[in-house]
This record gives C-alpha cells, structure tokens and sequence, in this order.
C-alpha cells in the first residue's frame, strides 16, 4: 500500500480530506481509487503488486499533488557471489570486501533482505558481522569480517525463506582465498641443542637432526621467510 499524509504547516494531520490517484501511466492496479484521510491525516491507496516494474504515480489530496514511484519486485529467490574475497593478512578485515547480491525473479536486486555469510571452517570468522541486510540495489557488502587462522577459505552466503521477503532459501559460495601470517612477533625453540661432540654438526636434543626455532605471528601462525641468527 502506498501511505499518504496531508498536515497542515504546523504538521497537524488532516482529517476527512479526499486523497486519490490522478496519473497511473503503467496501469499499477488499485484496489481503492479515493480515500479519506484518517484522524493521523493519513490514507492507505492499496494495489495488486502487479508485475514486476518501476510505476509512476500522481496522488492528489486537500488542493496538493505529489509525484512518486512505485517499485515492485517479483519473488526473491536467489543470492550470488558479487565481490570475491582476496587474500588477507591474518587479524585484517577479508580483503575484496566480500559481498553478495540478493535479486528476485527477474533479475532485479532486492533491497532489505539479510544475507548471511560462513567461512566453511567452524569459528574462523572471530569478529565482524555476518548477518547484512542489502541495499537499495540488493547488495550485502561485508566489510569488517576478520580470520585470526592461516590457511585456506571459502565464504558462504545465504538467504532464508524465514524472512517475509524471500521466496526460498538459497545461498551461494565464493572462490577459495588465503589468509597468510601477519608479522613477525615471536620466536620459541622447537628442537634444543643436545650434546654435540667437539667439531661435530650440534644435534638437536633427541640426537635426530638439528636444533631449531619456530618464528610466529601473534596469532600463533607460523611465519615463513624470516632471517634467524644464532649465536654460541
């Protein structure tokens, strides 16, 4: 239903003046074609949603004309992938930024729907939020989503027919990118030393190989291509 409200300059609501559709060039079909204004100075022009399309109308009411469009969506039944996550540091917001795009039936985007995203790893997504509700072109941006964990993900994005505005549940998942190590921040002994005989190669403490050290982020990813020096 399209609500209108006459008030007067005050912003008093007007009541009992006639409200009615003048112009409906598209042929959106009304239910009421003259309504009076309520106690609130409100009407409510109902129409059959009609197929999906842009209509313009001219609505008249208390000596005023207003122009407006009415916008009508077929079902919403689809959600894909529209921006790619790209590789991200470990603790950085994922990279792209994700988003998804919810469209309806004819192909149009469909704004005020919630999408729902998961990485396909349980708790990687440690903060951000991943419930976001598309906008006016039906786009879902998710721009704070952040993985702690080195490794390789994906995202998967959802719509549920619990929401009035969806037809059928409906989800989409993304390309595979990586979350690499961030920054040096710690170095620990993996293997110590153990007796070594003079002149000998120093063995590590099981006798099986080398002394080593791991170098991690503050995520506890290991961190590759740092220069370690060592010294007696």
């Amino acid at each position: 239903a399209v609500v209108a409200t006459l008030e007067d300059r005050v912003g008093n609501g007007l009541t009992g003046f006639n409200v009615e559709v003048i112009a409906n060039p598209n042929g959106l079909n009304q239910l009421e074609t003259v309504e009076a204004t309520d106690g609130d100075g409100e009407v409510r022009l109902g129409f059959d949603e009609g197929r999906p399309d842009e209509y313009p109308l001219t609505i008249q009411g208390g000596g005023f004309t207003e122009e407006i469009t009415v916008t009508v969506v077929g079902d919403t039944d689809s959600v894909s992938v529209e921006q790619q996550p790209d590789t991200t540091t470990a603790g950085a917001s994922v990279s792209g930024p994700p988003s998804a795009k919810v469209t309806a039936s004819e192909g149009s985007g469909v704004p005020n729907v919630d999408v729902t995203v998961a990485a396909n790893q349980t708790g990687a997504i440690v903060s951000g939020n991943t419930t976001v509700t598309t906008n006016d072109t039906g786009v879902a941006t998710f721009d704070d989503l952040v993985i702690e964990e080195a490794g390789a993900y994906n995202l998967t994005f959802s719509i549920d027919s619990a929401d009035a505005d969806v037809a059928q549940d409906a989800n989409d998942t993304s390309n595979n990118f990586d979350v690499e190590a961030a920054n040096a921040t710690s170095l620990a002994i993996a293997n110590p030393p153990g007796e070594t005989t003079a002149g000998d190669t120093v063995n590590d403490s099981a006798g099986s190989g080398a002394p080593s050290v791991v170098v991690e982020d503050s995520f506890g990813n290991a961190v590759q291509g740092v220069d370690v020096a060592v010294e007696a």
